[in-house]
């Protein structure tokens, strides 16, 4: 009997540790305090990747998205070695709203080498491509998701 009350206090103080791995950032981003979390922006190079990604996603998520800054701090991340395909694809994102549609699919192929035939990534590609002009890359892509998600 001894041993649940031992294991039910170091259960607790372990739940207790794990509040304190989340930055004061990303907390901030659990309760979409946008205009609060851009505060940090000037910050950035010193902030790690993972909070610089949080400033990005929070430019766009604003009533007018900003990509501009979004890029910014999407690439202190990278600069950052913080290599994550939801990086390169919200890199993506921001690139296509300022009609870098190149930059954009270049991103897109970096997330599809870390995830490869991801439905998502291939469907933003393909709608890119055609946007761009480049038919036989978005049919390309559409036939490889047919296959894929017959």
């Amino acid at each position: 009997m001894k041993r649940k009350p031992l294991f039910i206090l170091l259960f607790l103080l372990g739940a207790g540790f794990q509040g304190f791995s989340q930055s004061y950032i990303a907390r901030l981003w659990n309760t979409k305090k946008y205009s609060e979390i851009i505060e940090y922006s000037p910050k950035g190079q010193t902030l790690s990747g993972p909070d610089n990604v949080l400033i990005g996603r929070s430019y766009m998520s604003l009533e007018t998205p900003q990509p501009t800054n979004a890029l910014r701090h999407y690439d202190i991340a990278i600069s950052k070695r913080w290599q994550r395909e939801e990086l390169y694809f919200y890199r993506a994102e921001a690139n296509h709203a300022l009609g870098q549609l190149n930059a954009a699919l270049a991103d897109l192929e970096v997330c599809l080498q870390m995830h490869p035939n991801y439905q998502g990534y291939l469907l933003f590609k393909a709608a890119i491509a055609y946007e761009k002009g480049d038919q036989k890359l978005a049919y390309d892509t559409y036939y490889i998701l047919c296959e894929l998600y017959d």
